[in-house]
């Protein structure tokens, strides 16, 4: 007896994708080196992150901006928990391959590298990827790492393999007892499948002549020796077929689903190993045969955007995917199962207990038994094997059954159906060996779905209206849920948003977008600081207009319990007509100067009414405040590199930076959160308000050699400033807030 779960051991994640892109005949390098703390590397993230990331209003919809958010997000974020490898293991790479996806309507010429055209399937093509072999003589990494920074393509990344995985297990176990177990007998009493379901089991292929398939087993492809006879010379995939619908006769086994049929895409060679691009290409075939669920059972602990991709294309066809969770008693994230659209399948065994071998964490959706599950063997006998691998099936078969019994439910109400049925088997309503617990094929029949009349709209064009200070609950009611929310300004004001988790499961993600007058996202902040269970809160500078937000839970889960929103704001600027006021600058000497720019809407307060004119002011706020003065227009670009391409403040910094108003420091970086010295500012007004004139330079601490002698003299000719109050100017002093708003005044009356 052995136990067989198909492992891949590829490496490196990859970057985004597209389609249609052109091969003409004719720049992902050295990771980060590992990291242990999640939470510092989550802080990392997103200081990133939660920005506003200001550029040209985009004409593509919010929705659709919202799902590439959340699909590079979790990339992003999930990788982090990954360990990473300084160097390709070339001996895990098929034949020193790369697979690359050219952007749509891009020129890629493969001659500027050392690559070798190699044969591509059509399917591939169609969605603009190919594969290339790199030379012996030339260095494999370095190539890579080029092509990686070439800007017509979306990806490329290694034809990593994939490798099979056998433990051997000798136990006497009764046959067939998870049928018991998951109450598949009760189950067949409601219904026993349809015959127009079709489920793709993606493996090393299906002996459809073993006398307990027979007629249950499609034409498929074996994408392996690239012909249409998926034949399994492995036997993994035979079994893991026989457990969903082997027939309900007389002899051998019983399949779960007595009437669905197999669609065997042959992705694993006799050995268990597969490659990249096979399990694309299976992937895509499976959507073009229009298959009602895939059972992928294999994995291994790397992401991969050309596997994920292709999973959330097939969950927007209505797909139900389905994968094994690993073997290895790890917390590691596993893919394909971690990936967002994919159920994650857990192992039990006979008592009910985790299996001892199974792999478990934030990912896992649903458990199944994988200890000695008998089943067709590809020789034409049977055979008992333990696995992950053969929990994932069980649950692929009832979802088949689900959807013979209710037709019309998408994926989302298939899993959410799965899941509530289950047999809960810890305390908590979630749980990170078995989720939401050991499946129920019968209660999973019986299921009703949840009344949504409540649930605040998935679609961003339907938002639920917050208003200030109003509290309002709801809950993430189904797997895929997102809730979308709206928030109209009419004023300048300060915005905070609290966000109360009340489950302890969830780890709950929030994406703001401004919209500008077109209804169009501007902006994108995104609220996640903390961990599975924690509330977020954020309090941003918020202008007259139209919010969106949407929240939704970052590992896929759903709860019976809801979160609650509060959305409350702090005006600083009324009109021109109305007192503003600040509660810690009375009787401060930059006091006038400050409620005259607040009265203006040119600086704001805190939330808690404050004004902080002792607080530093850092080089990107400086760069905002200063472009909205001049009202100059936000321009698109990314001059420095070490402004994120979603900072806050980004459009600001480059309409500064393209007048000439605030220039990069020696080692060409911004620094936007360095704070601003009393020289830069001397600069920045210079340079802004176009000063002139000379005087007197009488500061000691400021030599005529420096850089920011002509700045100083220009703000003193100009009465701007005189210098601190012993007698020098401190150029490399911080500025203060309320020097900043003294400074401002003076220049622009």
């Amino acid at each position: 007896m052995v136990l067989l779960l198909l492992l891949l051991t590829y490496i490196f994640p990859s970057s985004t994708s597209a389609s249609n892109g052109s091969v003409m005949e004719g720049q992902e390098g050295v990771l980060n080196s590992s990291v242990t703390d999640y939470r510092d590397l989550q802080q990392a993230l997103n200081q990133i992150h939660n920005q506003a990331a200001s550029s040209k209003a985009t004409t593509q919809d919010l929705d659709e901006r919202f799902e590439d958010f959340q699909k590079s997000y979790v990339k992003e974020k999930k990788k982090f928990r990954v360990q990473t490898m300084p160097q390709i293991d070339l001996t895990k790479v098929n034949d020193r391959r790369i697979i690359v996806r050219i952007k749509e309507g891009e020129y890629f010429n493969y001659k500027n590298y050392p690559l070798v055209k190699q044969e591509t399937s059509k399917l591939l093509q169609e969605k603009g990827i190919f594969l290339f072999k790199v030379p012996k003589v030339n260095d494999y990494n370095q190539t890579l790492y080029r092509l990686k920074q070439d800007t017509s393509l979306w990806s490329a990344e290694p034809d990593y393999l994939l490798r099979s995985s056998y433990v051997p297990n000798d136990s006497e176990l009764d046959l067939q007892w998870y049928l018991n177990q998951i109450h598949a007998f009760d189950a067949w009493n409601i219904n026993k499948g349809s015959k127009d379901v079709t489920i793709a089991v993606l493996d090393t292929g299906v002996n459809k002549n073993h006398p307990d398939l027979a007629g249950r087993v499609l034409p498929g492809y074996d994408f392996v020796n690239d012909d249409k006879d998926p034949a399994d010379d492995n036997g993994h995939g035979t079994h893991v077929a026989g457990i969903i619908v082997s027939n309900q006769n007389d002899m051998g086994v019983a399949g779960i689903d007595s009437k669905a049929n197999i669609v065997p895409v042959k992705v694993a060679d006799e050995n268990g190993e597969l490659t990249t691009a096979d399990v694309t290409n299976g992937i895509y075939y499976a959507i073009e045969q229009g298959v009602d669920v895939i059972n992928m059972s294999f994995g291994a602990y790397r992401y991969q955007k050309t596997h994920a991709d292709a999973l959330w294309e097939a969950q927007k066809e209505g797909i139900v995917l389905v994968a094994a969770a690993g073997n290895e008693s790890s917390e590691t994230f596993f893919y394909p199962a971690s990936y967002t659209p994919v159920i994650s399948v857990s192992a039990t065994d006979k008592q009910d207990n985790p299996a001892f071998f199974t792999n478990y964490g934030s990912y896992i959706d649903i458990a199944a038994p994988g200890e000695s599950i008998y089943s067709t063997d590809h020789n034409g006998g049977y055979k008992m094997d333990d696995g992950t691998s053969f929990s994932a099936p069980m649950v692929s078969a009832v979802a088949g059954l689900l959807i013979a019994e209710q037709p019309n439910w998408g994926p989302e109400k298939i899993e959410w159906a799965l899941q509530l049925s289950s047999d809960h088997l810890a305390e908590e309503e979630w749980d990170k060996y078995v989720g939401y617990g050991r499946l129920n094929a019968y209660e999973a029949l019986k299921t009703d779905l949840p009344s949504l009349n409540d649930d605040v709209e998935d679609s961003s064009k339907k938002a639920k209206e917050l208003r200030d200070g109003t509290s309002y609950t709801n809950r993430i009611h189904l797997p895929m849920d997102k809730d979308w929310y709206r928030l109209d300004t009419k004023k300048n004001t300060t915005v905070t948003i609290n966000l109360q988790n009340n489950t302890k499961h969830l780890d709950l993600v929030s994406v703001l977008y401004k919209m500008d007058e077109n209804g169009e996202a501007v902006e994108q902040h995104v609220l996640d600081d903390n961990l599975s269970g924690a509330n977020e809160n954020y309090t941003f500078e918020a202008k007259p207009g139209t919010y969106k937000l949407a929240i939704y839970d970052f590992y896929n889960h759903w709860s019976m319990e809801p979160y609650e929103i509060k959305v409350t704001t702090n005006s600083t600027i009324e009109s021109d007509s109305d007192t503003v006021s600040f509660s810690d600058t009375d009787e401060h000497w930059a006091e006038e100067e400050i409620l005259y720019l607040a009265q203006k809407g040119i600086i704001s307060g805190y939330p808690d009414g404050r004004f902080g004119p002792n607080d530093h002011i850092d080089r990107a706020s400086a760069a905002k405040i200063i472009v909205e003065e001049l009202k100059l227009p936000i321009e698109n670009g990314h001059t420095f590199k070490d402004v994120p391409t979603d900072h806050w403040a980004l459009g600001y910094i480059e309409a500064a930076a393209k007048e000439g108003i605030i220039t990069g420091n020696e080692d060409g970086q911004f620094h936007p959160n360095h704070p601003l010295t009393r020289a830069e500012m001397a600069a920045i007004l210079t340079r802004a308000y176009d000063l002139k004139g000379s005087a007197e330079m009488i500061f000691p601490d400021v030599n005529e050699r420096a850089w920011s002698y002509p700045y100083i003299e220009k703000l003193v000719a100009n009465d701007i400033t005189t210098g601190l109050p012993n007698g020098k100017y401190g150029p490399k002093n911080k500025i203060t807030r309320g020097e900043f708003a003294v400074m401002i005044t003076r220049a622009i009356q």
